[in-house]
């Protein structure tokens, strides 16, 4: 038993990640995320973790004594390493299994002198080797370290590469939304009335905002929209309330491609089009919009891809998102909706009270006392005609 128990915690110290940023055994704001949409006129998709960070320098150009190390991860080679004025250096460090780790927005002339004479040398580094400080950020204090892995053509979430991270912030669904599909801009499919059911038919597509923080305190505004690891979707008709749900992209690994001029893709994944405009500020708020009846098989995206309601019958269903983030905080929201091809079809009863209209759809008109007491189709050409109970 003993000798179980010393293997296991051989295996779990074998494993055991650091951050790459010091204290490297404590938690850090996380203020861009990993397949996040990123604009800047270009339309892509984050590769890596962004983690906020004292730079080295102040304002004044002085030197920050409390600036921490950018460390290595793992042991490997250092294959590249610019030391250029501005935000911009990148270095990379190769293992030997030919996966690349890159360490971004580095101080110039700040590399450890010891990294420096690994990189001319072609030598190794250990893993927890000094690499450089943090530069300052140039538009505001969004001061950060970039950290992304690459395994050939495929990006890996560093979320797996970093602990301790304690993120007590389950995602936001912060609407859910229902348009023609490729249309554009968006053809929205609004609810008939307040509190209504949302007519749909034909090809419909189904744009979600989400945002997630895992800011571990940060105040800055732009770690408050970071992108959740997994988002799906589904829509059940009221007599199946636990319909199979639809899956979208995982973000444990994207292709390259998906960052690397990738407008297309990310134009698929996020909504660009009014009303419904996915923007990245590092400066301020921004807003993530996912069109999640954009993906095909195996979570590729798919422009075609749409909530075929054509292929349903008539009458209410219940659309739900569902976003879980990288430390397994879920959330799920629902909405109605209702599927109405074809005319003379019923989308949804509402049942007034004929006191104060509590429970459906207010009465608009002076006398609350001619308030019908049934309604069918609410503001549809249907409206109080062709009520099928179903029997």
């Amino acid at each position: 038993m003993k000798r179980i128990l010393l293997l296991l915690l051989i295996a779990v110290s074998a494993h055991a990640q650091t951050w790459p940023l010091e204290p490297t055994g404590s938690d850090h704001p996380i203020g861009n995320t990993f397949g996040e949409y990123q604009d800047f006129g270009l339309n892509f998709q984050h590769a890596g973790i962004d983690i906020l960070a004292v730079p080295k320098l102040n304002a004044d150009g002085t030197e920050n004594a409390a600036a921490p190390w950018v460390r290595a991860t793992v042991a490997g080679t250092p294959t590249s390493m610019d030391n250029n004025p501005g935000s911009y250096n990148f270095t990379y460090v190769t293992t030997a299994a030919g996966r690349d780790y890159l360490y971004g927005h580095l101080q110039q002339d700040s590399y450890h002198a010891d990294y420096t004479t690994a990189f001319m040398n072609g030598t190794a580094i250990a893993a927890n080797a000094q690499v450089s400080k943090v530069a300052r950020w140039g538009f505001c204090d969004y001061h950060h370290h970039h950290y992304e892995i690459h395994d050939g053509a495929t990006l890996i979430s560093p979320y797996f590469d970093i602990s301790p991270d304690p993120d007590g912030f389950a995602p936001a669904v912060e609407s859910i939304n229902f348009a023609t599909n490729n249309s554009n801009p968006w053809s929205v499919k609004n609810a008939v009335a307040a509190g209504g059911c949302t007519v749909v038919d034909g090809l419909v597509d189904i744009i979600a905002e989400v945002r997630d923080r895992d800011d571990a305190g940060s105040v800055l505004p732009g770690a408050d929209s970071n992108w959740p690891r997994n988002l799906r979707w589904r829509a059940c008709p009221d007599s199946s309330p636990d319909c199979a749900w639809q899956d979208t992209h995982l973000y444990d690994d994207m292709p390259f491609a998906w960052w690397n001029s990738a407008t297309a893709v990310a134009m698929t994944i996020f909504s660009t089009r009014a009303p419904w405009v996915s923007s990245s500020n590092y400066c301020g708020p921004g807003a993530q919009y996912g069109i999640v009846t954009n993906f095909g098989a195996g979570g590729s995206a798919d422009a075609s891809g749409s909530w075929n309601t054509s292929l349903l019958a008539n009458g209410p269903y219940s659309v739900s998102v569902e976003a879980t983030d990288f430390s397994g905080n879920v959330t799920r929201r629902s909405v109605r909706a209702c599927v109405q091809n074809g005319g003379a079809c019923t989308t949804e009863v509402m049942i007034r009270d004929g006191v104060d209209d509590s429970g459906g759809i207010p009465y608009g008109g002076p006398n609350w006392w001619v308030s019908p007491d049934i309604t069918a189709n609410p503001g549809t050409p249907d409206e109080d005609v062709n009520i099928n109970l179903g029997l």
